[in-house]
């Protein structure tokens, strides 16, 4: 499963090792400028503007540059600018590691090749699940925003992978039910299920080493109430679309991972 992720893929493949991997990932960071520090080094935003914003990315499923244009701190053409330029000096994880020296030309563009077969091999199996890109579907709708969410408040990726089967499903002890409703008054129901490794990376995220009451468990919960949270405000305008029916549907089993482990999640929805 963490092959799901180039770096873990690398890893695996026995081509780098963990300290050269982290050296590239160090090289990306110090390159890839965030869009708050090049708005602030152009004097478009103060620092204080810059968390305002970061602060207000939590309560809404928009970008950086949205959320600063719309509160008029900075021009439409200044962020197109601002983007332009964080585009231009971008470094990609291959890009470090060619650098760095620890892959060569050909080695990169061997292992890219592979790498994009298995993608191309994960969407297929997504598309089975979920449904055809660009039919609008409220489950796929909801996994991509759980994906955008998972980085911002727990502090890795997290990758949808494809099916899972009941009985796996059962197998993921802890569960957090949520549920959203949705434009023409559908709702959208569903529960994410965690086993013990990914109880464990949202436990540790930074965001839940805040919370003081309820021990672990008040602190998993929270995080997951947030996640959740984030993930409605992207749903909430979501149409049932073609082929809605006035009961609910058959409940679609999603596996979900990220480099250290993987969650199940299990939606339905319902008409208006």
């Amino acid at each position: 499963m963490s092959q799901l992720f180039l770096g873990h893929y690398l890893l695996k493949q026995g081509l780098v090792t963990q300290n050269q991997l982290d050296q590239a990932i160090a090289l990306q960071m110090e390159a890839n400028r965030r869009l708050g520090d090049l708005a602030e080094e152009a004097g478009l935003l103060t620092p204080e503007q810059v968390r305002s914003i970061l602060a207000a990315q939590r309560e809404a499923d928009l970008s950086f540059g949205e959320l600063a244009v719309a509160g008029g701190g900075v021009t439409r053409g200044d962020m197109d600018d601002l983007l332009f330029r964080q585009h231009v000096h971008q470094v990609h994880l291959g890009e470090a590691l060619l650098t760095q020296g620890t892959l060569s030309s050909e080695q990169f563009c061997l292992v890219l090749e592979e790498y994009s077969r298995q993608e191309e091999a994960r969407h297929k199996e997504l598309d089975a699940v979920l449904g055809p890109r660009g039919e609008g579907r409220a489950v796929r709708r909801l996994v991509e925003a759980l994906e955008r969410a998972f980085p911002r408040f727990v502090g890795c990726p997290l990758k949808a992978i494809g099916g899972l089967a009941q009985d796996e499903l059962a197998g993921m002890g802890y569960s957090y039910a949520s549920e959203v409703p949705l434009k023409g008054g559908g709702v959208l129901r569903y529960t994410l299920h965690l086993g013990e490794r990914m109880l464990a990376v949202v436990a540790e995220a930074p965001g839940a080493s805040r919370v003081v009451c309820g021990g672990p468990d008040g602190a998993v919960r929270s995080q997951l109430a947030m996640i959740c949270a984030h993930a409605g405000l992207a749903l909430s305008g979501v149409a049932l679309g073609a082929g809605r029916t006035d009961g609910p549907q058959r409940a679609v089993l999603v596996r979900l991972g990220c480099p250290e482990a993987e969650m199940g999640l299990c939606a339905s929805q319902e008409g208006g």
